[in-house]
Order: C-alpha cells, then structure tokens, then sequence
C-alpha cells in the first residue's frame, strides 16, 4: 500500500506491506505530529515507492524520506 501524507512544509511517500501496518505507522506519526495530513492511499508494492522517490529531485530531500513540501511533487 502506497501513501503520501503531508506535515507543515514537507511530504513523504512510504509504503506499508497491509493496512494494519499502514494504521499503526500513521498512528506513530498523529503522536509526534497531530496536523499531519494522508493526501493519497493506493495499492502498490515497494519497488513502485522507490521508483517514485527517483522522480524526486534529491535537492528537495530533507531528512530520510522526507521532502520539502512542493506542488511538483503532489
């Protein structure tokens, strides 16, 4: 499962292998950040999360997987 959330200025695409998963890490994430946002949910595998993250400019990478917020990206 494929999901692209939003926090303040930066965005990430991750990938949960099942929707329990997928629930507990969005848990972790309302815990240490309450206004995040999930902007997109859709079936997918891990080689379709990274093939994404080559789409991404690496100069827009912040921490990890996270990226400053663009519209490019969305």
């Amino acid at each position: 499962m494929l999901y692209f959330i939003k926090s303040g200025n930066y965005c990430k695409v991750g990938f949960s292998k099942d929707s329990k998963a997928l629930f507990s890490r969005m848990r972790t994430y309302l815990t240490h950040n309450p206004s995040f946002q999930i902007l997109d949910l859709r079936n997918g595998e891990m080689e379709d999360e990274m093939f994404i993250h080559t789409l991404i400019p690496k100069e827009l990478y912040h921490y990890g997987e996270w990226c400053v917020w663009n519209k490019e990206i969305a």
